[in-house]
């Protein structure tokens, strides 16, 4: 079975574990109304997982917190929320609300699998200076991943881990990331850790042996590069792989802070595991 159709049975299956969810929100509100109703205030937080996931990576990642988990739960407090607030007209537009954000959040990945996925999965990797480069506009963080497991030996491709970090059109979250890495060194029978790392400074990144992909903002639009180390000039720079850029980049430490917006964190290989 090809990995595209994997991933896309993947999809279909969290599609029909979140509408089991719903159903029963609703049996749980209907047996236990107070309960039900504390349950309807947690939806609307728990709808807002993306920024969770996006901001505070370190976090879910060592615990494990998938977004998959955190759909399910949300349709699970969303059936809640239905019965809770049903009778309200007030209740009867949050409910609306939340479905078309639930929706939206839910099928964003299958839909964008159906109609990119091959295209993603098709491409090639396009060599850089020590990295691989982007081939859609969104993939900046399945080459950085694919650049990260060849510096380590292991064969990817750019297509296999846009597949595997279930990349759509709006990027690719850090928690598909560090699972997809995950995935890709398991079927290879590698133990290899994966560390994301926060609230860095320029000089602790320098001190920190290389590679590893930096989350960095370039056009008011998130983006990933591969951190290469540093030169070794007497004001050494850090030496950076964008998947948009052919050659390696240095940058002073000013240019990564201003130009490149880091976001002070770095995902990098841990130690093999014994």
């Amino acid at each position: 079975m090809s990995l595209l159709l994997t991933y896309s049975l993947e999809c279909l299956s969290i599609i029909l574990t979140c509408i089991l969810a719903g159903l029963t929100g609703v049996v749980i509100s209907r047996k236990k109304g107070r309960v039900g109703r504390a349950f309807a205030i947690l939806a609307v937080a728990l709808f807002c997982s993306p920024f969770l996931f996006d901001r505070f990576p370190a976090l879910t990642i060592p615990l494990a917190i998938t977004e998959d988990l955190l759909k399910a739960c949300g349709f699970l407090l969303l059936g809640v929320a239905y019965v809770e607030s049903w009778n309200r007209s007030s209740g009867r537009i949050l409910c609306a609300v939340l479905s078309v954000l639930s929706s939206f959040y839910v099928l964003l990945q299958p839909v964008s699998l159906l109609f990119v996925g091959q295209e993603y999965s098709d491409s090639s990797n396009r060599y850089g200076e020590n990295h691989i480069l982007q081939s859609h506009p969104s993939t900046c963080v399945p080459a950085c991943c694919a650049s990260l497991l060849l510096s380590m030996g292991i064969p990817a491709t750019e297509g296999e881990m846009a597949v595997r970090c279930r990349t759509n059109p709006l990027g690719t979250s850090w928690s598909d990331a560090v699972r997809a890495l995950r995935e890709a060194v398991q079927v290879r029978k590698r133990n290899i850790q994966f560390q994301f790392l926060q609230n860095l400074t320029v000089e602790e990144l320098s001190k920190l042996s290389p590679p590893g992909i930096l989350p960095v903002e370039v056009g008011e639009r998130r983006h990933a590069v591969m951190y290469l180390g540093m030169t070794e000039d007497q004001t050494p720079s850090i030496r950076i792989g964008d998947p948009l850029i052919r050659g390696v980049r240095n940058c002073t430490p000013a240019q990564l802070l201003e130009t490149y917006l880091w976001e002070r964190s770095l995902l990098r290989v841990g130690k093999d595991a014994p």
